[in-house]
This record gives C-alpha cells, sequence and structure tokens, in this order.
C-alpha cells in the first residue's frame, strides 16, 4: 500500500504595510495535501537608504568626482562629456577599480602600455583613468578623420586593426562595442 505523495512547502510573499512576511504553505490540495503551514517569519524590506551612511557618502563622493573628471577631460579634449561617458559605460559601467582578463584597468580601460604612452602611472586613479582616456579617444578620432565609429573602433580594437580592415573591423565584439558606446553616449 502507497502512501499520498506530499508535495513539498512553496513560499509566497505576504505583503503587509511596512514589513514582507514569507508564508509557507503545503502546494496543490487534491494531491494528497490536507493540510496547510502557516507558519510566518517577518523579513525586512529592502530599502536603499538601509546603506550604512559612509556608503552612501564615499559613492556620492566618487561619482560627483568622475563627473567632473569627465567635463575637465571633455573640455580640455573637446569632446562630447556624453561620448566619455558612453566609453565609461561600456568598458566599466563606472566601476573605478574594474581590471579586464586582458589587464585593461579604471574606468576608461586603459591597457597598461597605453596608460604608460599617456603618462597615466596609476589608471586606477579617477582623474588620471578619465584624462589618458580622453586624450586617447582624441587621439583616434584625429588619426580617423574625426569619425566617431571608426574612432570607438580604434579605441577597442586598435588603430592598426582599424587600418587593416579599411575601417570596416570584422570582429562582432568591436562592432556590438562601437554601437554600446553610441547608445550610451546623450
Amino acid at each position: 500500500q502507497r502512501s499520498p505523495e506530499v508535495s513539498a512547502p512553496k513560499a509566497r510573499a505576504v505583503r503587509s504595510p511596512g514589513r514582507q512576511v514569507i508564508a509557507a504553505t503545503k502546494a496543490s490540495p487534491g494531491k494528497g495535501t490536507a493540510s496547510s503551514l502557516s507558519a510566518t517569519k517577518p523579513v525586512p524590506p529592502f530599502r536603499p537608504s538601509d546603506a550604512l551612511p559612509s556608503q552612501k557618502q564615499s559613492n556620492f563622493h566618487e561619482r560627483h568626482k568622475i563627473e567632473k573628471s569627465i567635463q575637465k577631460a571633455a573640455s580640455k579634449y573637446n569632446l562630447s562629456p556624453g561620448l566619455i561617458k558612453g566609453v565609461i559605460r561600456a568598458e566599466s559601467n563606472f566601476q573605478v577599480d574594474a581590471v579586464s582578463r586582458a589587464g585593461a584597468r579604471g574606468l576608461m580601460q586603459l591597457m597598461p602600455a597605453t596608460a604608460k604612452e599617456l603618462g597615466v602611472s596609476n589608471p586606477l586613479d579617477i582623474d588620471q583613468n578619465i584624462d589618458g582616456g580622453a586624450r586617447y579617444l582624441r587621439k583616434m578620432l584625429d588619426r580617423f578623420g574625426g569619425d566617431v565609429k571608426l574612432a570607438l573602433a580604434a579605441y577597442n580594437a586598435g588603430p592598426g586593426t582599424v587600418r587593416k580592415y579599411a575601417g570596416k573591423v570584422p570582429y562582432p565584439e568591436t562592432i556590438q562595442y562601437v554601437d554600446r558606446v553610441l547608445r550610451f553616449s546623450d
């Protein structure tokens, strides 16, 4: 003789003002389940304001410093702040300490040799990284006659690659990169 199948409890969220309660109930009445569990456990709601004050303050100051550095570099190298922001978002998603598998570092993901060539001694420094990345972007724009798509392709795949393929870089990653930066730009 077989005993009736008992389903595992399922959790469902029940909202009440100011808090969330998880209620566990046995599923599927009619499949051999005659009772339900009504154990409740209060779970406080997540609020961004629950972050530690030092974290919020640090993030605010970091964002402010990034924005100031973008504006300064845009003015210095005659670039759109939106274009610089687009590159940063595509490269590091605004993570100051980002390091790629290939070794590129910082907000604008400068490779060590490129950083050195640009005089960037600390690529994880916000001001140095944005200044160096913006300077390199300006260099690529000048090299490719102001063509933003070619300059972005060169920023991603290198100017030699853009020349090798006469501006039609066949790498899907580079094609997607150029599209992403342009979409992310203001």
